[in-house]
Order: C-alpha cells, then sequence, then structure tokens
C-alpha cells in the first residue's frame, strides 16, 4: 500500500503480542533537579495518619482507558532514501492501534451507569513521518495518521499511548458535575482546572520518592494515609501526593500489597489536598474487588475493573480487525 509521498506500508507478521516488553508509561523516577517536599502537611514526624470517616460523595467518576495494537507494519520508501532523511536504510516503524477511553459514574445510593466515552484509531508512524492520509478499511473502520518523533521501535507505540491519554484528559474535565469526585486510573497527565477534583489513582507502585521516611508506609494499617509530600519534578507539572492502605496483605505477601499512591495537582492546595486524601483513604478501599472477582485485587477497584472490560468491547474483534488490515497492505482492498 503506498501514499501520495512515496512511501508504503508493509505488515510485520509478528503477532502484535509479541512486541516491545519496555512499558509504555515508564515509572517516574527522579532527576538531579527534581524536588520531593516531605513538610507540605507535616513539619514533625512523619507517620501514619488515620482520618475520620467520611461519607461516599454524592457522584464518583472513574475514568479510564485500553488500547489495543491492531497491526505492526514497516513504512518504507520507494526507491533509495534521501541523505537528510531520519531513517535507518529507508525504513522505519509503524503500528494500526485502537484504544478506548470512557467513564463509569458512581452515586453514594450504589447506582452506578457509563458516562462519556471515545474510541480512536490510530496509524502511528515513527522518524517524524505523518502517513498524510487517513486509512480506511472495508469495516468502515478509519485509523487517523499521527507521527512519532522517534526511530525506536517504541516510538509509535508511545505516540499512540499519548494519543489516549490526550483523550482520557478530555473525559476527564468534561465527565463530572460539580460535587463530584473524578479518580483517573494512573498518574495524571494534565493540570487544567475541572469542574470537580480530580485525583490520580497508582496502583503500580515503582517509586517511594520519600526517601527514608518510606519506612512508615509499611506501618500503614487500613484506611490509613501517609502525611502529602511535593512533587515537583522538572518535566511535569507539580503535584501533592500522598499513599493509602487500600487493603490488608495476606500471609507471606508484600508490604506493598494494598499500597496506592494518589496525587493531585499542586494548584489545588494543601487544605483540600488534606481533605481529599482524608476521603480517599475510607472512600477507596470501600471499592476494592474481591481476589476471586479481580486478579489485581486489592489495588484494581470494581468501577475501573468493570470499565475496562466495558471498554475492550467497544473496540471490536481484534482478529477481524487485523485481518482486514493484512488484505488492505496487501492490495486486496483499494485504500
Amino acid at each position: 500500500m503506498h501514499n501520495r509521498e512515496g512511501y508504503s506500508l508493509r505488515l510485520d507478521p509478528w503477532d502484535v503480542d509479541y512486541g516491545s516488553q519496555v512499558p509504555v508509561d515508564p515509572p517516574e523516577m527522579l532527576d538531579a533537579g527534581d524536588r520531593v517536599d516531605t513538610t507540605v502537611e507535616v513539619a514533625g514526624p512523619f507517620v501514619p495518619i488515620a482520618p475520620r470517616e467520611a461519607p461516599m460523595p454524592p457522584t464518583m467518576v472513574f475514568v479510564d482507558g485500553v488500547r489495543r495494537i491492531d497491526a505492526r507494519v514497516l513504512v518504507e520508501r520507494t526507491g533509495a532514501p534521501e541523505p537528510h532523511e531520519d531513517f535507518r536504510e529507508g525504513w522505519s516503524h509503524g503500528l494500526f492501534g485502537s484504544f478506548a477511553v470512557g467513564s463509569a459514574v458512581v452515586t453514594s445510593s450504589g447506582r452506578a451507569s457509563w458516562g462519556a466515552s471515545q474510541v480512536g484509531r490510530i496509524l502511528a508512524t515513527g522518524g517524524g513521518l505523518a502517513w498524510g492520509e487517513v486509512v480506511s478499511l472495508s469495516s468502515g473502520t478509519a485509523y487517523r495518521p499521527v507521527a512519532a518523533a522517534g526511530t525506536d521501535p517504541d516510538a509509535p507505540l508511545r505516540a499512540f499511548q499519548a494519543e489516549m491519554r490526550s483523550a482520557e484528559a478530555t473525559v476527564a474535565r468534561t465527565a463530572a458535575p460539580g460535587g463530584a469526585l473524578i479518580v483517573v486510573d494512573g498518574p495524571l497527565t494534565f493540570d487544567s482546572p475541572t469542574g470537580a477534583p480530580v485525583l490520580g489513582f497508582v496502583k503500580r507502585i515503582h517509586e517511594l520518592y520519600v526517601g527514608r521516611e518510606a519506612r512508615v508506609l509499611r506501618r500503614l494499617a487500613l484506611h490509613e494515609r501517609s502525611p502529602l509530600f511535593a512533587l515537583r519534578a522538572s518535566n511535569r507539572f507539580a503535584r501533592l501526593s500522598w499513599f493509602v492502605r487500600i487493603g490488608t496483605p495476606r500471609r507471606g505477601e508484600s508490604e506493598l500489597t494494598g499500597l496506592v499512591r494518589v496525587e493531585v495537582s499542586e494548584r489545588v492546595g494543601v487544605e483540600e489536598a488534606r481533605r481529599l486524601a482524608d476521603l480517599s483513604a475510607h472512600v477507596l478501599p470501600r471499592l476494592v474487588p474481591t481476589r476471586a472477582r479481580d486478579p489485581r485485587a486489592p489495588q484494581n477497584l470494581v468501577p475501573i475493573g468493570a470499565l475496562e472490560h466495558h471498554l475492550r468491547r467497544s473496540l471490536g474483534d481484534g482478529r477481524l480487525t487485523r485481518r482486514h488490515i493484512q488484505t488492505l497492505l496487501s492490495g486486496g482492498i483499494a485504500a
């Protein structure tokens, strides 16, 4: 399959599950210029905090996204590459990918419903090359071209993930009525004001951030939290964060089991962050699934697990989609 700029797409025959093992969202590690301030809430000892019990908010909105690589491709230039081109020997990596982002709305009375959702189809190509035209399959599915700056094999995947994160931010900004609490699965990726407080829910602990104070985390009991600390990184906006215990480790399990990190934009202020931290310590444990229901329990919350299942269904049949792409690239269907 060729485009007007003289490039062609060739299918990578390997199954998409055999792609890169590099995490798409790498753990945020501290650089030399980054700062962590553990004194924003308490100037004295960094000790566990047991907030008073708090009621459920009238409405909670959970925002998440799922992604699927439909096919990996190679982008090749017809003829010899130009000397200035940043392609290795005239080719670069790419992928066809689908994502779905959306929200689940849970009220304090126990009613749950699906909120806004969005499906995106992306053709991400590396080396700074944008394919230049929408690619449509016979099924009616259309992939929007996106350029990735890097030439490494994971550059298109990172560009694809960035598109999904941007869509999640759009859903989070518009998903909640006044008085609601928004919980975004994963670190916060946007700092713009919203109509409701937004928590970033980080269930995979890669970094403890607080240095020697980390010894406090193993002492956290269910419904307890750490004091607030500030994360001021050079490559992201400033946040206030805390750890909270939402599940109790079983005998023989790591002390990190049931421990999650929550963050808010620093622009909300320390007093509002303290209120949200206290609220999270009592509300989030109520939403933990059983081990039989979700293998990621206790870190994965019931509304988030249900939302992921709902969103995956909206992506359609991945095997059928790949066959349509393969037929298109082999010339069986006109682009």
